[in-house]
């Protein structure tokens, strides 16, 4: 499963997140995804566009309780930043912590 933690904001890159899982639907990959993470009340369209069209290989959209956050970081095999910066990079270091594998933007697998 890839897990996108960062809020749905412009700046965490969510068009270039939603256009490489649309990548994967055309190419009939198989794979899940969970989009954790607050959200402002100016969702990105493509990311609502992309909850509707991957239909129910969306495992997770919003925000979570703490312990189903925990457990969705657990299940995770794949983290994907795309934001275009990360203060701290918190929620990559949290993936790394529980064993996931991080890619950013740039392709590099950390």
């Amino acid at each position: 499963m890839q897990v996108y933690p960062t809020p749905r904001e412009h700046d965490k890159g969510p068009e270039e997140f939603c256009a490489t899982l649309m990548k994967l639907l055309e190419a009939e990959k198989n794979f899940k995804v969970s989009f954790l993470g607050s959200h402002t009340s100016d969702i990105p369209e493509c990311m609502s566009d992309a909850r509707s069209r991957l239909g129910e290989r969306v495992v997770h959209y919003g925000p979570l309780e703490r312990e189903q956050y925990w457990q969705a970081l657990k299940e995770a095999d794949i983290a994907v930043s795309t934001a275009k910066h990360e203060f701290f990079g918190v929620a990559m270091r949290v993936f790394v912590q529980h064993r996931a594998t991080v890619i950013q933007e740039t392709g590099r697998i950390l």
